[in-house]
């Protein structure tokens, strides 16, 4: 009875500590949600909002890096707007200056989640190859009715497989 009633209790202690660790990281991820309204409500530009934006989100879920990316004029050709790289990572800016839009293969108007261990398109494993990313999600942007951006999220050297509550927050 003594080893049962231990056993329980043990069983009881983890849930509560399960639970009391998913209610932390709900109230993390709400917190972050509330910053990230705030700036969308601010007087701030488009661009500092974005970027601040990247950030909260990219640290709330402990990201490697984040980015916007623009369609431009032409139709043609792409360049990525604001970033997050965080964690002490170089960023991809400089890279992703007028990139002809055919050679992103994510750019079609549909969202793609791609966790470590997910089966990878070859177009979309040369892109991660090229820049060192292990796990993606890109969420297409509309503006007018028309995808006109694509809000990339990406990990770079450690495994990650996306949960629904990651790609629920980073939809919202």
């Amino acid at each position: 009875l003594t080893k049962k009633s231990e056993i329980s209790a043990r069983a009881a202690m983890e849930s509560s500590f399960e639970s009391e660790n998913n209610m932390e990281i709900q109230l993390k991820r709400a917190q972050s949600m509330t910053e990230i309204v705030k700036l969308l409500e601010s007087s701030e530009g488009f661009n500092k909002i974005v970027d601040a934006a990247l950030k909260g989100a990219c640290i709330t879920l402990d990201i490697c890096g984040g980015c916007l990316i623009r369609e431009n004029a032409d139709g043609k050709t792409l360049d990525m707007l604001c970033e997050y790289a965080g964690r002490g990572y170089s960023s991809l800016m400089d890279k992703c200056r007028h990139v002809a839009k055919e050679k992103i293969p994510f750019f079609t108007g549909k969202p793609y989640m791609i966790s470590s261990d997910s089966i990878i398109p070859p177009a979309f494993e040369k892109i991660m190859e090229a820049n060192n990313v292990s796990a993606a999600i890109f969420q297409p942007v509309e503006v007018n009715d028309r995808v006109l951006m694509y809000l990339c999220f990406y990990e770079y050297d450690r495994e990650r497989k996306w949960s629904v509550a990651d790609i629920e927050f980073l939809n919202d």
